[in-house]
């Protein structure tokens, strides 16, 4: 009787779903439809004269200080930087590449966004045309913004930073044992993914057909466009990576799905998965509102997708961790091969590789026979060995080393506590250093519908507290404000209960998942935005600068960067200095220049800068201090 009640409420929650299901996918469409239409108009009037997002002339550097250093030359990079020019902050940027780009420059021209362009805008003035733009676009637009800020003088290639020291006299950084360039600030933009990682697999050196990392698919020439050409391809891993290689080969294919499968003349694909990641359509709207609902809420978001996204034919391969505990996939058609049996997919171990093969042990669930069947355990799990013909690691990348930071990076009150990224005030400030600012650093897992606007937004929170010191969070709140959104200390049996049960499809109240206990190792883009807006609310010294670090009022803290000497009293900078006069506001008259009186004799220029300060004290419109 249980049996037949069970298989009753399975027939009704699957009939619910195969109608519910075109009724999704017809929004999902339809949103991305309005989506593409809004990220359209906003491209046009990116070029548009009037478009109030464009560098100003008169907020540009006039000086060498205050100065930024930008510790990469990726989207993250060059955005800061960006915003730092757009804010009369001189910044110089080094990076050991030999071109800007970061990570886009090292992945594949079929990489693409996995969300809409419209949550991708990196800067206000970028100019996005598709609704998923490929790698070459991306860095299109990224050099785009490079030159309009002009970056490049500013750019400082094949200069890796392996050292920067802290002067607590004069709160100042100086980089690679230079002691004679201070910068007053520093940001972190190195990203998450450093060097690309490949397991030690046992008998990897036996595999004598091709193998590559799925970020080099470009240069194993796969050439899959012929009708009788056929391939055994492998897959290891789960994430973005493995679901980019699959849309690789369909575009191989011109996007012909019907050449995916087992068979003659067929492209036979199969995914190995050591755990699943959360997929989820390309929807806007429901990418947006898993980004912002509270984390508390995230199992009905979880019931939807197993319900809906997943149902009955795909319940096993569903995850077992809930939503709230790692970073999705957005992918609209994925789940639509595997369920159709065009790709195979395997949850199980990789056990060791053979002269033409893959072979995976204790396998928990695999779609070629397990359509519509819950997921086994691994020790009661079968095994199967996958003939390849070339296998893609899509097993990520090794993450950067903070090693160049200060030793005192991430300490705090003088204590044995360390507070490592994510930990960290708005998960960007170290406690004792707020003029560090470190993007998108945190190694960890998020939740959100893009991820780049924050990165703008930090960075002029950044800006103020360079710029005016009564802004600064002290290191004890900092400190606090870390330990009260940490999360508990757990044993290795409880970090494994957080990470893994399915008790995220029910509220906590009833015995559910407490994403809490997950602490800042993982938070959704929400999340970020309130920590954010709260800081500013809870300091009135703050409180002015609102609209500053929201991006529309650029003036306010090129005020304070172009008074920033003679508010500290600092002596000028002596010797040549790039990029620092204003040409639009240079005075034709006979004042003299700042640039003029750097490069004078020294008696002259000691007395034209007092010259100089007078006037401009005189003339000085008052500013926060």
């Amino acid at each position: 009787m249980t049996a037949l009640s069970t298989n009753v409420k399975r027939l009704g929650t699957t009939t619910v779903a195969a109608l519910v299901t075109p009724v999704i996918c017809m929004l999902v469409y339809l949103n991305l439809f309005l989506a593409t239409a809004v990220s359209r108009a906003l491209a046009w009037g990116a070029d548009q004269s009037w478009y109030p997002f464009k560098p100003s002339q008169k907020n540009k550097p006039r000086s060498s200080r205050p100065r930024v250093l930008v510790v990469g030359a990726g989207i993250s990079g060059v955005s800061a930087a960006a915003a730092c020019v757009a804010a009369g902050v001189e910044v110089v940027i080094f990076d050991k590449e030999k071109s800007i780009g970061g990570v886009w420059a090292r992945v594949n021209k079929t990489s693409s966004l996995q969300f809409q362009a419209l949550f991708y805008r990196f800067h206000p003035c970028v100019r996005f045309t598709t609704a998923f733009p490929h790698r070459d676009e991306i860095l299109g637009e990224l050099h785009r913004v490079w030159k309009l800020y002009e970056l490049e003088s500013r750019t400082r290639f094949n200069t890796p930073v392996e050292h920067i020291r802290h002067d607590p006299a004069t709160d100042t950084y100086y980089v690679n044992g230079n002691d004679n360039e201070a910068f007053d600030g520093v940001i972190n933009a190195i990203g998450t993914c450093g060097d690309i990682q490949i397991p030690t697999f046992e008998g990897l050196d036996k595999f004598v057909n091709r193998k590559a990392h799925s970020s080099q698919m470009d240069s194993t020439h796969l050439d899959l466009k012929g009708k009788d050409a056929s391939a055994n391809i492998t897959v290891l891993g789960s994430g973005a990576s493995a679901v980019e290689v699959v849309d690789y080969v369909l575009d191989q294919l011109d996007g012909d799905e019907s050449r995916l499968g087992p068979g003659k003349h067929q492209v036979s694909v199969t995914v190995v998965a050591r755990s699943d990641k959360w997929i989820m359509p390309r929807g806007v709207l429901l990418n947006t509102l898993s980004s912002i609902i509270p984390t508390r809420l995230g199992y009905i978001l979880e019931y939807f997708l197993r319900t809906f996204w997943y149902g009955s034919e795909l319940r096993g391969c569903a995850p077992d961790k809930p939503f709230y505990s790692s970073t999705p996939c957005l992918n609209t058609r994925y789940l639509a091969l595997v369920r159709a049996g065009r790709i195979r997919y395997i949850r199980g171990a990789i056990q060791d590789f053979s002269p033409d093969s893959v072979n995976v042990a204790k396998i928990q669930w695999d779609s070629r026979t397990m359509v519509g069947k819950d997921a086994v355990a691994p020790e009661s799990g079968s095994s199967a060995s996958i003939k390849s013909d070339i296998v893609f690691f899509a097993t990520g990348f090794k993450k950067p080393s903070f090693a160049f930071c200060p030793s005192d990076t991430f300490k705090a009150n003088n204590d044995a506590d360390e507070f490592n990224p994510p930990n960290l005030f708005c998960v960007a400030f170290p406690p004792a250093h707020p003029k560090m600012l470190f993007l998108n650093d945190s190694l960890k897992e998020a939740v959100a519908s893009a991820g780049t606007m924050h990165i703008g937004i930090l960075t002029r929170l950044f800006l103020t507290f360079v710029l005016d010191p009564a802004t600064r969070p002290t290191e004890k709140d900092a400190a606090d404000w870390v330990r009260h959104r940490r999360g508990p200390k757990l044993s290795p049996d409880e970090q494994q209960k957080t990470l893994t049960n399915r008790l995220g499809s029910k509220s906590m109240l009833i015995g559910g998942y407490d994403r809490w206990s997950a602490g800042l190792d993982f938070y959704s883009y929400g999340e970020l935005l309130f920590w954010i807006a709260s800081t500013i609310a809870t300091s009135t010294k703050r409180w002015k600068y609102l609209l500053f670090v929201m991006g529309w009022n650029n003036r306010r803290g090129a005020k304070l960067a172009h008074s920033y000497e003679q508010d500290r009293n600092l002596p000028l900078t002596t010797g040549t200095v790039r990029s620092v006069t204003d040409n639009a506001t240079a005075s034709s008259t006979s004042k003299p220049s700042k640039k003029a009186i750097i490069n004078a004799s020294p008696a002259t220029a000691q007395a034209k800068n007092e010259e100089l300060r007078k006037r401009q004290n005189a003339s000085k419109v008052e500013v926060g201090r």
